[in-house]
């Protein structure tokens, strides 16, 4: 028999600005947040509610949409927006098939998935659209479980019994040894909405692998170098194993390959893998560079200076900007200074133009700065 706890977590996000309130759908969760979890196992039964009720009388569900953490089109879809929910649409993907079906008669509603598959492990995400309300999300985490395959039983002998056990003497000691033949991983994934990293920011990621019998052996590697991280069996996890990998990404990591791998060192062959191509965002790295045309530092009076600021940031400036001996540089066509975004032209430099010039970038990750770098006028 198999008892099951289950709760759904949600989140919402609000932006409010001078013209009003605006709605957004969150595209990832905190890191940090563990999903309630339900458990099945092979072959049976997987129940995943969502709330779908309406906030209120003059309100309507217009669509719904499921999604699993490492797959990014959704998984399964009920289209409510041209008339009433419970006639609406439903659209099963590949994944799914006709194993899925969304039951909207219950409270919750109910994504039905029978039968369960071993590949049908990871975190699940509903989301709900409403006509006028903001959107609703809510996550649950399914992990599937592998009963074994091949049990024997032996005898003090180590001699394997079949059917009966016998004749044996009434009063006598009978010693008998159940094994259960090794198994290899069915499953490994990255428990972690892929969203971008941060660099220099600490993150902690899960990778979670089932199935395994004796306990899976699970190791991180970034660009095929292994990683330190902690192996944890949870509380009755049976034939779970979960590590735990806390990293500082760093600008040179965007772009690597995360992954995930699980084996059963008693079965060759038996290894796994969950891989993540990172994404990491950094502040703008900034340095100044002579433009076109212009070979030297030292400009002669009278002569035209072209600099270029150089940005290596992701994701892409937001605002830049320049300045000379620490005062902000404006666009003045009086004195002949054009600022273009990124470059600085000065014509007809005269003397008072000599001194130290920097310039700057901002993203959402932060302002860089370049070094200041000095520029002479020669006199003629």
């Amino acid at each position: 028999m198999y008892w099951v706890y289950l709760m759904v977590a949600g989140l919402i996000l609000v932006t409010i600005d001078s013209s009003g309130i605006k709605l957004r759908t969150p595209v990832s969760f905190d890191e940090s947040q563990e999903f309630p979890e339900f458990t099945t196992v092979v072959g049976g039964v997987a129940d995943l509610p969502c709330n779908v009720s309406r906030p209120g009388p003059d309100d309507a569900v217009s669509l719904v949409l499921w999604y699993r953490a490492d797959i990014n089109p959704p998984i399964y879809s009920v289209d409510a927006r041209n008339g009433d929910l419970m006639d609406a649409k439903h659209f099963s993907s590949d994944l799914l098939g006709s194993r899925a079906f969304f039951d909207l008669r219950t409270q919750p509603a109910i994504m039905k998935i029978k039968p369960v598959l071993e590949k049908d492990f990871g975190d699940y995400r509903c989301r709900v659209d409403y006509r006028w309300a903001r959107t609703l999300n809510s996550a649950v985490t399914l992990t599937v479980k592998v009963p074994p395959k091949e049990i024997a039983i032996f005898n003090e002998n180590n001699e394997m019994l079949k059917k009966i056990v016998g004749p044996l003497d009434e009063g006598s000691e009978l010693k008998l040894t159940c094994q259960v033949k090794g198994v290899k991983p069915v499953d490994v994934r990255i428990k972690f909405f892929r969203r971008p990293l941060s660099a220099g920011k600490k993150v902690k990621i899960i990778c979670q692998s089932s199935g395994s019998r004796p306990p899976a052996q699970v190791t991180w590697w970034k660009d095929n170098k292994p990683m330190s991280s902690i192996l944890r069996m949870p509380p009755e996890s049976q034939n779970v194993t979960v590590s735990e990998l806390t990293f500082s990404p760093s600008r040179e990591d965007n772009g690597k390959m995360l992954m995930c791998t699980s084996n059963n060192p008693k079965i060759s062959g038996s290894t796994i893998e969950d891989k993540w191509n990172l994404t990491v965002f950094y502040k703008p790295e900034v340095i100044i560079k002579l433009g076109v045309n212009q070979v030297s530092w030292t400009v002669a009076e009278g002569r035209d200076i072209h600099l270029l600021c150089e940005v290596d940031a992701i994701p892409s400036i937001t605002s830049s900007g320049w300045y000379f001996n620490d005062q902000a540089i404006q666009n003045d066509h009086l004195q002949r200074v054009a600022v273009n975004n990124l470059t600085l032209v000065i014509q007809r430099v005269q003397r008072h133009h000599s001194g130290y010039y920097r310039c700057f970038a901002t993203n959402v990750e932060g302002r860089g700065e370049s070094k200041n770098v000095l520029v002479k006028v020669e006199c003629k």
